[in-house]
């Protein structure tokens, strides 16, 4: 039987992408879905939580950073997303404060471990300060208090997170091409689309030029086409379940938002959003009924 970790930060990845299909199924109006997936994302990190103060695993240590470095973004992502619902500032602060600590913890001690075995896991700690990146953006554009200070931070986050990811990829995709990690990791070749989306979302947002994203999603499209090549080539052999099977999520509805940013919601940006959305759709329910059959088969 497949041991997996108990319920902690490895988990967070779940939480991740279904805040991320949340809010992506929010700004395309199937908002019924999107409150669903944000309650349970919201659960998710409940139970995350509890399972590592239950369990301490993984420990507060370099070489568990990856797991932290989602957990972080998992609580980000819920914060921004909830504040569509509930328009409660308060938390969308506090959740973004939150999870930019645990990312920023999380980046400032991975890189020494990233020079030593770089995976495409290896890439959350580097990419993750670029989560609370939007999330202090949608805090200055709503003009809240400190709205300048949230602008001028959100800018150092996005840029930590951008700048680190160029060498972070040549280490990885150097040791990972031409065939990637083996197939219960091939999921994780989705990993690297993460910065390239939700950096759109981010310099959009703060008010940057929209020409860096239709760079960087172009830039995108060969490592999007490469991780569709090695992760759906492994899902016949249906390789046995651990947390990276979420891999596949969160990258795709980072893609998709921002995606969407650049459209306004007209046009083919949002045509490829749309898409985008269904992707994911695939993407979220084949990891569920992965960890569903899982769950049964270990009962």
């Amino acid at each position: 039987m497949n041991t997996l970790p108990p319920w902690g930060p490895a988990w967070a990845g779940a939480a991740l992408g279904t805040g991320g299909f949340a809010t992506l199924s929010r700004l395309h109006g199937w908002d019924w879905l999107a409150n669903a997936l944000l309650l349970l994302a919201a659960a998710l990190i409940v139970r995350i939580a509890a399972g590592w103060w239950r369990h301490r695993v993984p420990p507060l240590e370099r070489a568990a950073a990856p797991a932290w470095a989602l957990l972080g973004m998992a609580i980000t992502t819920v914060g921004s997303a909830q504040t569509a619902v509930t328009h409660q500032w308060w938390l969308h602060g506090l959740l973004v404060v939150l999870g930019a600590a645990i990312c920023l913890g999380a980046n400032a001690a991975y890189w020494p471990v990233l020079r030593g075995e770089p995976t495409f896991l290896s890439l959350f700690p580097v990419m993750c300060p670029v989560v609370p990146a939007v999330g202090l953006a949608q805090w200055a554009e709503a003009g809240m208090p400190g709205a300048a200070g949230a602008r001028a931070l959100g800018w150092l986050l996005c840029a930590l997170a951008v700048c680190g990811a160029v060498p972070a990829f040549v280490l990885v995709y150097r040791r990972m091409l031409p065939w990637g990690p083996p197939a219960p990791l091939a999921a994780t070749c989705w990993i690297p689309l993460g910065i390239v989306g939700q950096s759109v979302v981010a310099v959009v947002t703060l008010g940057g030029p929209r020409a860096y994203g239709w760079a960087v999603l172009a830039l995108g499209l060969p490592l999007a086409l490469w991780a569709a090549w090695r992760h759906w080539g492994s899902l016949p052999g249906w390789a046995p379940y651990n947390p990276t099977w979420w891999a596949s999520t969160f990258p795709v509805a980072t893609c998709g938002t921002g995606a969407y940013a650049l459209s306004g919601g007209q046009g083919w940006w949002a045509a490829l959003s749309l898409g985008l959305l269904f992707l994911l759709a695939a993407h979220w329910c084949v990891a569920a009924v992965r960890a569903a059959s899982w769950r049964f088969k270990s009962l």
